[in-house]
């Protein structure tokens, strides 16, 4: 991974991260512990159900607590723990992840992080540490 101190360096990480590409998470803001991703819900990231697979949201909010992470550890960060709580379903429209670190250490930090729908609904949240 490059040094990702800047908006645009942290969107080159993310256009080389396949699966982060495949999900279709856009980093929107980045720095001083936050992240914030958007992602446009698509027929593939559904259950048979029509419902947004769980393993989908914990995807986007353990992308988004990492970077917000590496915006203040550096690059060379890895989660070591996601928990999500699920809210409610999504069915389609726009997630909006949107994590801040509420602790940064030298070797660890803890970060939270809400899945959003554009008007503010609350769909999930999540907590990591990184």
């Amino acid at each position: 991974m490059t040094d990702i101190n800047s908006l645009a360096a942290a969107r080159r990480v993310v256009e080389n991260q396949p699966f982060t590409k495949w999900l279709g998470a856009k980093l929107v803001r980045f720095g001083a512990g936050k992240a914030v991703f958007e992602m446009e819900v698509r027929d593939d990231h559904k259950q048979h159900r029509g419902v947004v697979h769980g393993g989908v949201l914990s995807a986007l909010a353990d992308t988004a607590i990492a970077f917000a992470a590496g915006s203040r550890m550096g690059p060379r960060v890895a989660t070591e723990n996601v928990t999500v709580n699920f809210v409610r379903p999504v069915h389609d429209g726009t997630l909006i992840a949107e994590a801040e670190a509420v602790h940064v250490g030298h070797r660890v930090s803890v970060v939270r992080c809400l899945l959003l729908d554009e008007a503010r609904a609350l769909y999930a949240t999540g907590v990591g540490t990184v």
